[in-house]
């Protein structure tokens, strides 16, 4: 999945990176990012957070799981001076049964820059396995379009002064 911004690499990390960012995707998805743990050093930055998703999950993946929201940690991972940002997820529960990681790459276009998602998730439940993955590359697939979307109004606001 990929998305198009008019700006350069460096302008997108820094209001993909901006506190406000996670707090208005907050609020316009119901989606919760908690921090638990942020490290920036010379070699680059860390971030492990939580995701709450307060939307319910389908009775029978809610069954199978025993929670009835998605919820996750994930660990991000930047090496200093680079556009590529690796992730993991931790899921709270099933974690034998789950896996999921990827990159998200920024890099430089003639008109801007692209932001790039690769990754993979992957549910191994008997049953709704497939069903649950589907789900969750659903609500991955929308949160990134609403990020994106998010991204192009602050950064409109800031070629704006705002």
């Amino acid at each position: 999945m990929s998305h198009v911004f008019a700006c350069s690499p460096a302008e997108l990390l820094s209001v993909l990176d901006d506190p406000s960012f996670d707090e208005r995707m907050s609020a316009r998805t119901g989606v919760v990012r908690e921090v638990l743990e942020r490290k920036e050093d010379e070699s680059g930055s860390y971030v492990r957070f939580r995701v709450t998703a307060n939307k319910e999950i389908p009775a029978v993946m809610a069954k199978a799981i025993g929670a009835d929201r998605i919820r996750y940690e994930q660990e991000s991972r930047r090496a200093a001076g680079s556009t590529t940002l690796a992730w993991t997820i931790i899921p709270m529960v099933l974690a034998s049964k789950f896996q999921g990681s990827g990159t998200t790459t920024v890099r430089a276009t003639a008109t801007g820059c692209e932001r790039v998602i690769e990754g993979e998730l992957v549910v191994k439940v008997p049953i709704v396995g497939k069903q649950m993955e589907a789900k969750l590359l659903e609500s991955v697939e929308e949160s990134y379009n609403q990020a994106a979307a998010l991204a192009a109004e602050m950064l409109a606001e800031r070629a704006a002064g705002a």
